[in-house]
């Protein structure tokens, strides 16, 4: 399970349908939409204001960056891909 971490006070908050690898760190006031992911050891952080993850984003990295973002209608079979993919993905932050 994804390590999910209050701070000063303030707890994350998830949508519907979102994935959380189990290494994935998500702390403070963080707010996430619907169909979000955050993927293997990802950081998800509020530095001094609210955080918001939009609804279909995929985040990956720590710090976490935004990879894309997904419409419903593509979602589908998208997440999966992506995971198949990881080592690429993960060379963007080098």
């Amino acid at each position: 399970m994804a390590l999910i971490k209050a701070l000063n006070d303030k707890t994350p908050q998830f949508g519907n349908n979102c994935f959380l690898a189990e290494n994935a760190t998500i702390i403070g006031d963080v707010i996430m939409g619907d169909d979000c992911s955050i993927w293997f050891n990802a950081v998800v952080r509020v530095v001094i204001q609210k955080t918001a993850v939009e609804s279909g984003s995929v985040y990956a990295g720590a710090p976490a960056k935004k990879v894309k973002t997904i419409s419903k209608e593509l979602s589908e079979g998208e997440i999966e891909r992506i995971a198949n993919s990881y080592l690429k993905y993960s060379s963007w932050y080098k």
